[in-house]
């Protein structure tokens, strides 16, 4: 039976959240190999991507006759507002494309409030019952 215990890590130091009963799985423990995963928290969630894949862009590209691939691709472009961003280089002003490789998890957030938004006013996949987000999957 495994047990997932979160806290953050300051000054070097694992802060255990609930740590007296941390410390007595500890010493209940010892010698046993354990797995310390780390999630930061600004990185995206498994949770987001897959509440965007695995359904936003599913269902939507099923009503479409798209692939959930696509419709990301084409929401890349939908969206200028969350995915364009500019760099100057040697004067020169260039429009860049942020895709969700690049977003943490706020970002991440974003885009899917903008694509659920867009797909619910949009006419052509109004229509699309789009199930909402657990809150904690967006931020």
């Amino acid at each position: 039976m495994s047990k997932t215990y979160f806290g953050k890590i300051l000054n070097g130091k694992l802060d255990i959240t609930y740590g007296r009963e941390y410390l007595k799985v500890l010493s209940e423990n010892e010698g046993k190999s354990v797995i310390v995963e780390i999630d930061p928290e600004d990185e995206k969630t498994k949770q987001q991507l897959g509440y965007l894949f695995g359904h936003v862009f599913k269902v939507v590209g099923d009503h479409l006759g798209y692939t959930p691939y696509e419709v990301y691709e084409i929401m890349l472009e939908k969206l200028p507002e969350v995915t364009k961003y500019h760099k100057t280089v040697a004067g020169k002003v260039y429009e860049f494309t942020k895709r969700l490789s690049t977003m943490n998890r706020e970002e991440v957030g974003k885009f899917i409030d903008a694509c659920v938004l867009y797909f619910r006013t949009s006419e052509a996949t109004r229509e699309i019952l789009i199930q909402d987000p657990d809150p904690l999957w967006k931020s």
